[in-house]
């Protein structure tokens, strides 16, 4: 399962860039098809359709790409999911349309074809953004994909805080362990003490180790400086990002 997460990781943007080049050469057809098959009786030119959707394909992956639209992230929000997907088809529409008549090869594909494609497109295309959100998002949850993968440590109720205010998945992380540092009881010496802690951070950095987390989160308050310190110090020898969970009082800032 954590190797699936994994290779979806890596897949999941060229996934994403395949439906939007398989939904425009869908459209483009459509268009096309309709068009040719009411006013002519046949089906048009296939050679020139689909000319046609790679060129308008073409021009609407490099706009989403450059705008950043293939990131996991901003799949996991619906919030003005569809205004963008609009947004980017209409930038794709004026971008053809002004490319062609510069290379002067605007006069090689139907008018109508051209406007019944942004027509059909904008319902299309806008569904298929808001259907990939829900998709991605209700995987997200349940932990079938990830942006990334989080270990994290700290007191049990630091850890349970942490993940209530936070809620990671919805941002897209996974949190493939946690670890909880018990609180030692007062009759233990300092000596005890240091030699429990070193043993339960030696056990965590194995953990990490072995499950190769992204990043580790530490979950302690601000105030037990020293401990902060040795928990850093334990994954220092490790490849994984090292963050320190915020206060709940810098939420309100």
């Amino acid at each position: 399962e954590e190797a699936g997460v994994a290779r979806w990781r890596y897949w999941l943007t060229p996934a994403l860039a395949a439906v939007d080049a398989l939904m425009v050469l869908f459209v483009v057809f459509t268009a096309s098809w309709a068009y040719h098959a009411v006013v002519y009786g046949h089906f048009g030119n296939l050679g020139l359709t689909m000319e046609l959707s790679g060129f308008i394909g073409g021009i609407f992956l490099f706009t989403n790409l450059m705008k950043g639209r293939y990131r996991v992230a901003n799949y996991l929000t619906s919030t003005g999911q569809m205004i963008q997907a609009f947004n980017v088809w209409n930038i794709t529409m004026l971008a053809f349309i002004s490319i062609a008549f510069m290379a002067k090869v605007i006069d090689d594909y139907s008018r109508a074809v051209v406007l019944l494609t942004y027509v059909l497109g904008i319902p299309f295309i806008t569904l298929a953004r808001k259907g990939l959100t829900q998709a991605i998002t209700s995987a997200s949850r349940s932990g079938r994909i990830a942006t990334e993968r989080v270990l994290v440590i700290g007191r049990e109720s630091g850890v349970l805080n942490f993940v209530s205010r936070h809620r990671p998945w919805s941002i897209g992380f996974v949190i493939v362990d946690a670890a909880f540092i018990d609180t030692p009881h007062t009759a233990v010496t300092p000596a005890e003490k240091d030699a429990s802690l070193f043993q339960s951070l030696a056990h965590v950095q194995a953990r990490v180790r072995h499950l190769r987390p992204d990043s580790v989160f530490i979950a302690l308050p601000w105030s037990e400086q020293a401990l902060i310190e040795r928990c850093v110090d334990a994954f220092m020898t490790v490849p994984v990002s090292i963050h320190l969970v915020p206060e709940a009082i810098m939420d309100r800032f």
